[in-house]
């Protein structure tokens, strides 16, 4: 009958390690004698006792051992990894670039994750954002924005708001400095501001710096950029070009890592006490597209909340004709605003979350091929490696201690992978902040090395995670193998070099390589046609004048007698940069109205610009009408309002923002708002009260002498600011829509050409280790008279079949993921074979060419050495 050890016995057997357990044997005699001599209960009493007293010898005894173990797997795998240099390398090589490159997507989004948490409250601060239909947004798209009155209503009604504040877009911040008008943006804010966001008010007090109507605060650099560096700014009166006042009330220091963006913050009564602007702030309706309401909540008033919002969306507001109402109030966590859902009216450069999820993905797709890569030349390699293993688990070894040895080897691979990664990530980092993307968003990466410690440990654990991923299929393979057969010789412990992991492996490598290079090429393409794209209007020769405060006819005539300048023509915008506005076309014969992109212009517009009228007249000053009830239409609007004709619209009565409307014309398309874009039905009515810009046609090869005319005579009209003058053409090509193409053809270059080179580098090492592991093979071929071509085709068969179904694979995914995103372009290339032919081809012979560096060196080895192996 056997006896059971005692419970402290098989606790202490489970604690340690078997090479631990002759100590627990000891105890285990010494307990079975003591037990036959006083009997078992005081053997039990005195187990314990000598376990307790020999606690901290069986922890030194446990710790020495634990280093002694973890000094020969590093030992070992210190060996592994100089003893296979070129696998070494490729593997730290793919590794290292892959890494740098999810390195940099995880500092960025974990910079981007940083924003709006220094508040101290920023855990229960929630953004009110408004579920608001009206006849221009018909879709699901939510608005950032909130009605302007909601904080003052949410603290009457009593509910446990600790703070509602009210801040409000649109502060321009223009102020005259001497001759000059210089420009300090910001927003309006209420006086609870300061007290619910921690942003530093460096001098001033946050109960009254905000309060009075005129009040304002600025940041040193805007102090210092008005005031200049030896003027105390609090108390100094600014004046706006239209004479209203502000009084520095203060000094506040802003965030990068917050949404608020802000060079100043006026008062919000400054626009409440506004006879003027007051009635339209106190309306839900005109006041929402730029107010916007923070709520700082206790832990159990959420529920509350949202119940006294459902209540004042249908109390509080109504509108008569049903076209305009919100369907729903929202709360947004403040910490979930950036890198958050797309919404319209976003407060700040916002980073949406769909950009992060972008660059992750991508990231991801290169960290996969070099981990497939270390996979795939490990077990490679590993076959090399069976008799250490069977000698291993025949001395004793288990499975656990042959895992974490393979763990241990991929995590030396990785941390020497980190250092490479840091080399490149400082490479990139740069490039990456220079994007127009991130750069014009002011969401670059801001980190200091020497004080943002998270970095370190960020890139560690990274490294860590990345090794140990790498590593544990591998490691579970080869502890399968069984000992036996591989010391007697009868096997190879179930080769895992056979398996199917590294073809499946190496066919996705094939798969992702043509994706990305395929998209790499479309997206070139799209990018060559929209900077060469015919925009339908003359673009050569025009400058574009920001008119700011200058009336449209003064300028016009100062500018009558420049010999450079030809026309001159007015304009509400510039077409084709991306700014659009709506009017809303209505035909009595149609159900839906149509939302076309609408110009105000005059009469010398059209020609100006070199559009073709395709029927009807042009606009006549003369005419007291066309400038209340004419509308000229462009071919795209004429086609969805289903005229038959341009002539057959032409004297059609419609309505434009429901005001009966007159066509008197129809005129050739051209992109009216961005390259990406074509075909958007277009309206043209005269309205100079709304010109923004004076258009200006030049002699040609006369813009830079008209431009300097421009700069002379404008300083002979009655403004304090400063000519704002653009070139159309270099607008347009310095579009930012293609600035932003051009940058992501640029991040998707880049995960493609590492893509293909990490590809091509698992190649080399899988071609390396075949011609090494099948020298005598090679040479009994070649004894038996094979040639050096059957021999290097040989080698190579098996990656021609691969290469052959990862182009099966990848093609078709290739063609529906860049025909889904360029079927989003109106204006978008088509798809085609030869753009995928084209893909497939380059990497074919990249592999093959890799491939064939190894296997004509192994096909025209001399035979004798061959069968010497």
């Amino acid at each position: 009958m056997s006896i059971r050890e005692p419970i402290p016995l098989r606790v202490l057997a489970y604690l340690l390690p078997k090479d631990l357990h002759h100590l627990v044997g000891d105890l285990s005699e010494e307990h079975v004698w003591y037990a036959s001599e006083y009997g078992p209960a005081r053997a039990r009493s005195r187990l314990l006792a000598v376990i307790l007293h020999s606690f901290l010898f069986l922890l030194q005894q446990y710790l020495l051992w634990l280093a002694m173990m973890w000094t020969h797997h590093l030992k070992t795998g210190y060996r592994v990894v100089s003893r296979n240099a070129v696998f070494s390398a490729i593997n730290v090589f793919g590794l290292g670039v892959s890494m740098a490159l999810c390195l940099l997507v995880l500092l960025f989004i974990a910079d981007q994750r940083r924003y709006d948490t220094f508040h101290e409250d920023a855990d229960r601060t929630y953004r009110i954002v408004s579920d608001y239909k009206s006849p221009s947004n018909v879709d699901s798209e939510m608005y950032a924005t909130s009605p302007s009155t909601m904080a003052e209503l949410l603290l009457a009604e009593g509910i446990g708001v600790e703070s509602a504040v009210h801040v409000r877009d649109g502060f321009t911040g223009e102020f005259i400095v001497g001759d000059d008008a210089l420009q300090i943006p910001g927003m309006y804010a209420g006086p609870d501001f300061l007290a619910t966001f921690d942003f530093p008010l460096l001098d001033g007090d946050p109960e009254s710096a905000l309060a009075a109507p005129g009040s304002i605060v600025l940041t040193p650099e805007s102090a210092t950029k008005l005031f200049g560096r030896d003027v105390d700014p609090v108390g100094q009166v600014l004046i706006e070009p239209g004479g209203r006042t502000f009084t520095v009330t203060g000094l506040i220091e802003a965030n990068p890592h917050s949404h608020f963006r802000f060079d100043a913050l006026a008062s919000l009564s400054t626009l409440t006490e506004d006879p003027d602007a007051a009635p339209q702030i106190a309306d839900w309706r005109m006041s929402m597209s730029r107010s916007y309401t923070y709520v700082v909540l206790p832990e159990n008033a959420i529920s509350r909340l949202q119940q006294t919002l459902e209540r004042l969306r249908t109390s509080a507001y109504t509108d008569p004709s049903g076209e305009h109402r919100y369907d729903a109030f929202i709360l947004q966590p403040l910490t979930e605003i950036n890198l958050g859902a797309l919404m319209a009216n976003q407060l700040g450069a916002v980073m949406p979350r769909i950009a992060a999820i972008f660059l992750a993905g991508f990231g991801l797709v290169v960290m996969l091929i070099a981990g497939f890569n270390y996979v795939t030349l490990t077990i490679a390699r590993g076959t090399t490696r069976f008799k250490e293993i069977g000698i291993r688990r025949t001395m004793g070894a288990g499975k656990s201690s042959i895992f974490l040895q393979f763990i241990v080897e991929a995590v030396l691979i990785a941390l020497l992978a980190l250092f490479l990664a840091g080399g490149i990530l400082t490479w990139l980092l740069p490039a990456f902040n220079s994007l127009a993307l991130i750069s014009f968003s002011e969401n670059q990466i801001l980190i200091d090395l020497g004080k943002d410690m998270w970095i370190y440990g960020l890139a560690i654990a990274f490294t860590l995670g990345v090794g140990i991923l790498a590593g544990t299929y591998p490691a579970s393979r080869f502890t399968r193998i069984d000992p036996t057969a591989v010391l007697a010789g009868t096997g190879s412990g179930g080769n895992p070099e056979r398996g199917r992991f590294r073809k499946v492996v190496t066919t996705a490598q094939f798969a992702f390589s043509i994706v990305f290079v395929v998209t790499s090429l479309m997206m070139l393409g799209q990018f060559r046609h929209m900077a060469n794209t015919d925009y339908g209007f003359n673009r050569e020769h025009i400058v574009n004048i920001a008119l700011q405060d200058v009336p449209f006819n003064q300028l016009k005539s100062t500018l009558a007698s420049n010999p450079s300048i030809l026309r001159i023509a007015g304009s509400d915008k510039v077409p084709g940069l991306g700014s659009t506005n709506g009017a809303w076309l209505n035909r009595s014969s149609l159900a839906d109205s149509v939302n076309s992109h609408h110009f105000s212009v005059d009469e010398t517009w059209i020609d100006v610009m070199g559009l073709t009228l395709l029927a009807g007249r042009n606009f006549d000053p003369a005419r007291a009408t066309d400038s209340t009830d004419a509308v000229i239409l462009g071919a795209s609007a004429v086609k969805t309002l289903r005229f038959t004709s341009p002539v057959d619209a032409v004297g059609a009565i419609l309505t434009v923002d429901g005001h009966p409307t007159t066509v008197i014309g129809v005129i050739a398309d051209f992109i009216s708002a961005d390259p990406t874009r074509s075909g958007d039905p277009i309206s043209v009515r005269y309205r100079p009260a709304d010109f923004r810009y004076a258009v200006v046609t030049t002699v040609p090869g006369g813009v830079q002498d008209a431009i300097s005319g421009i700069t002379r005579e404008w300083s002979q009209l009655p403004t304090v600011h400063a000519p704002i003058l653009q070139v159309l053409d270099d607008e347009l090509t310095d579009n930012f829509i293609v600035l932003i193409f051009a940058d992501l053809l640029s991040i998707i270059g880049v995960f493609a050409f590492f893509a293909v080179l990490i590809s091509c580098l698992g190649l080399f090492g899988m071609a390396m280790y075949a011609a090494r592991h099948r020298t005598r093979e090679i040479g009994i071929r070649q004894a038996l008279g094979a040639s050096h071509e059957q021999v290097a085709l040989l080698l190579s068969r098996e990656t021609i079949v691969t290469m052959l179904i990862g182009v099966a694979i990848g093609s078709p995914i290739a063609w529906l993921v860049n025909n889904f995103w360029l079927s989003n372009l109106s204006n978008g290339i088509q798809p085609n074979v030869a753009t995928i032919a084209g893909a497939v081809l380059l990497i074919a012979f990249l592999a093959v060419l890799t491939v064939a560096s190894q296997t004509v060196r192994a096909a025209r080895s001399r035979v004798v050495d061959n069968l010497r192996c």
